[in-house]
């Protein structure tokens, strides 16, 4: 077979699209495809709430096209179109993370857990933000100014000084370990860590009291 592949001609490589070239086909289909220029953090933000798949990726983009009257898409815009309500619940349970209301935090969980919503779904949301404050943390931790590390590592406009105020609360120590956290509960939830583990919704949510700095 391989010699026959080789007289018949290339062999195309068919790899799934991930990461930076995924972010840049989003950029490129939208403007090629809907006339829209979505910015480089909304096509990050709608890769973790849709995943990698590209016919589920072309629906977004086109409802983005359709239900926005903007030439440009950016991260707000993503927030308030893609996922319904779960998606504007899950941003609202982080917003409680970060002003300290773990329990109002735990509440949005919970809704959002019995509606059905898919926990990697879930998580695609928690992943965006946090990874970008854990950016942050390293900014910092290298002599960059709070306010513009955070700019710098893409956290939303509006959520600068509330994520300031949040990162000042749980001190750098808890702030360094964000990502090794984000990671641990990654590896669980893809069973890559059976030995003792919780179930996946308790993974969870002892991430989210981890987060709000109550440990």
């Amino acid at each position: 077979l391989a010699k026959a592949v080789a007289k018949s001609g290339a062999v195309v490589e068919c790899t799934e699209l991930e990461g930076a070239p995924l972010a840049r086909w989003l950029g490129a289909t939208a403007k090629e495809q809907h006339g829209i220029e979505l910015t480089r953090d909304a096509a990050a933000l709608l890769i973790e709430l849709v995943g990698s798949r590209l016919s589920q990726l072309e629906s977004e983009l086109a409802k983005l096209a359709s239900c926005s009257s903007a030439d440009r898409i950016d991260v707000e815009v993503v927030r308030s179109l893609v996922g319904g309500w779960q998606v504007q619940s899950t941003f609202d349970m982080l917003s409680a993370l970060r002003r300290g209301r773990t329990g109002q935090a735990l509440v949005e969980f919970g809704r959002l857990y019995e509606s059905g919503e898919p926990l990697p779904k879930l998580m695609g949301g928690v992943v965006y933000v946090y990874r970008r404050l854990a950016r942050a943390t390293e900014m910092a931790r290298q002599g960059k100014g709070l306010n513009e590390a955070l700019k710098d590592a893409g956290v939303f406009y509006k959520e600068i000084d509330e994520s300031n105020r949040y990162m000042r609360r749980i001190g750098r120590d808890a702030a360094e370990q964000i990502l090794g956290r984000l990671l641990a509960v990654d590896k669980g939830l893809k069973g890559a860590d059976d030995a003792g583990r919780l179930p996946d919704h308790l993974l969870v949510e002892r991430l989210l009291v981890q987060l709000a700095g109550a440990v």
